[in-house]
């Protein structure tokens, strides 16, 4: 945002922490919700304006005790018209409205008036710090979105901004896989056009690998049969269900037993002298097969994605994949252990976004706060956790984790998560009448 523009709405915001930054999460967000005035369907405005509204009272907790504006619908119109006639004027107004939702929901066409520029994609690779070059970039996804949302058979069926998360921009996409099962994919970052992007690569992963679209090479064996002759993984190691959970009632899919014909497909064990093949169930790798093939009782694990990866490269891919299945062990051991955790100090590293973010947190009685869940596989894990302390709150805890080489990076990646979904669901469960009357 050039500060031009952000003068205009800063003008009217003055918080107990001095004047709104040109690059704050809530200054965005706030004009990520005034911008809505450029949708030409009317009638889905009023529930903007409520959510406007809700953002704007936030704010005014936060404000000094002289009251500078109303939080009314007159105020806010205002503050729109505002709002547009300094983006037509302004020089970097393509620069702006590109990270604003309207555009990836309803398209250039609804704003001709403004002659956005659109950039062509950028087939260059984009250097990596860390790996060198990647064959993919960012930009390249959302190439491959257009592509196949506009063809004969769309894959993805929706794409959207979370409005319930009100502080940093959340984005999903959908896509059908039955006519009854949606899977999504959710992105979150400072700028929207990333959140947007992210939630789009992550759609991919799920879709690429939700059944076996490359029709890989499969063989029916059974463990007992085929480690006499071949390189293949003990699927007890991959942590089945425990006899209490398949003895259960409601429970559908197989035992495991080593003599059970299952199918197997070929995969790549990373070791330090390289990699080498190894036959892995093929249930394990591909998640949605149990759907499938519950009734045939030829799959006895309830899979997920977890630990499924798209990137830029091979390398990046892996190193992605390796980090969420970090993450979710540190995790799960340190909550079953109930091992004792190192806090950190959120002001000890470089996230100002964050820090500011924090401050607002407290006013709502809400607390922010971080711990080092490192394993002993030794890279950097982070629990992040927002704690209400409020006695009618709705949502009492939210946590989440995030592994990274860098532990800034992780520190970044565990909020990101935590501090979209905990408004998220806030909203979901106050507006529950089940929910609060059990509060109550």
């Amino acid at each position: 945002m050039k500060k031009n523009v952000v003068k205009v709405v800063s003008n009217y915001l003055r918080t107990d922490m001095g004047e709104i930054s040109g690059n704050s999460i809530i200054l965005q967000n706030i004009f990520r919700y005034s911008l809505v005035f450029l949708k030409k369907n009317r009638e889905a405005v009023v529930e903007y304006f409520k959510i406007l509204q809700e953002q704007f009272s936030e704010l005014l907790a936060l404000m000094s005790s002289k009251e500078i504006f109303q939080t009314t619908s007159k105020k806010i119109t205002t503050l729109q018209e505002n709002l547009r006639k300094s983006l037509v004027r302004d020089q970097h107004a393509n620069e702006i409205l590109s990270h604003s939702f309207f555009l990836f929901d309803f398209g250039i066409g609804e704003i001709k008036e403004l002659s956005l520029l659109v950039s062509k994609n950028n087939k260059t690779p984009v250097e990596n710090e860390h790996k060198g070059s990647r064959k993919f970039a960012l930009d390249h996804f959302e190439h491959l979105y257009n592509r196949f949302h506009n063809s004969q058979k769309p894959i993805f069926a929706h794409r959207f901004i979370e409005l319930r998360s009100k502080y940093i921009p959340a984005f999903g996409t959908e896509f059908n896989v039955r006519e009854s099962y949606i899977e999504s994919g959710f992105g979150r970052d400072y700028y929207e056009n990333n959140a947007r992007i992210i939630s789009t690569i992550e759609a991919f992963e799920r879709y690429c690998n939700i059944y076996d679209r490359k029709k890989l090479p499969t063989i029916k064996s059974s463990f007992q049969a085929l480690e006499k002759t071949e390189n293949v993984i003990d699927p007890r190691k991959l942590i089945l269900h425990s006899y209490k959970e398949t003895n259960n009632e409601k429970y559908a899919l197989g035992v495991y037993k080593s003599d059970k014909e299952i199918e197997w497909v070929k995969g790549k064990e990373i070791t330090k002298k390289g990699e080498s093949e190894v036959f892995v169930p093929k249930s394990s790798i591909v998640f949605g097969e149990r759907r499938e093939n519950e009734q045939k009782k030829n799959n006895f694990v309830f899979e997920t994605s977890n630990g499924m990866a798209i990137g830029g490269s091979a390398e990046e891919a892996k190193l992605y994949g390796l980090y969420e299945l970090i993450e979710r062990d540190a995790f799960l051991c340190a909550w079953y252990s109930e091992s004792s955790t190192k806090e950190l100090e959120l002001d000890d590293y470089d996230l100002e976004e964050f820090q500011e973010l924090k401050m607002i947190l407290k006013s709502k009685n809400q607390e922010l706060k971080i711990f080092d869940i490192t394993s002993e596989v030794g890279i950097p894990t982070v629990w992040a956790m927002i704690v209400d302390y409020s006695d009618e709150a709705p949502m009492k805890i939210y946590n989440a984790a995030a592994s990274n080489v860098n532990i800034k990076k992780a520190i970044e990646n565990s909020l990101f998560k935590v501090c979209t979904t905990f408004p998220i669901y806030e909203t979901m469960l106050s507006s529950n009448s089940k929910v609060m009357a059990k509060k109550k």
